[in-house]
């Protein structure tokens, strides 16, 4: 709350509702991006979202899944995540 988090994803992310009076009301804003706004986007707006964060997590109903982004390459850590739960999982049929 101190870290200028809620001030600044109102600056970023409503940009345009300056002058709104709901946005006077509202702590913070995020974006709802899907799959296609994120690869659409101009690339000054990708980077000032990726300043407020580093990685956007999401339910997207319109891309049918999760909405992963990050800044950081993933690929490594997601590959090990997935690989780890897979040699957790009990084998299909087994009774935990």
């Amino acid at each position: 709350m101190r870290d200028g988090f809620l001030a600044k994803s109102k600056q970023i992310v409503g940009a345009g509702l300056k002058s709104s009076v709901q946005s006077e009301s509202i702590a913070f804003m995020l974006p709802l991006l899907t799959a296609s706004e994120v690869f659409g986007l101009p690339e000054q707006e990708l980077k000032a979202y990726f300043e407020l964060f580093d990685v956007y997590l999401r339910e997207s109903p319109s891309d049918a899944g999760m909405l992963l982004a990050s800044k950081h390459d993933l690929e490594e850590t997601l590959v090990a995540v997935l690989e780890e739960m897979r040699e957790a999982s009990p084998e299909p049929g087994t009774k935990v």
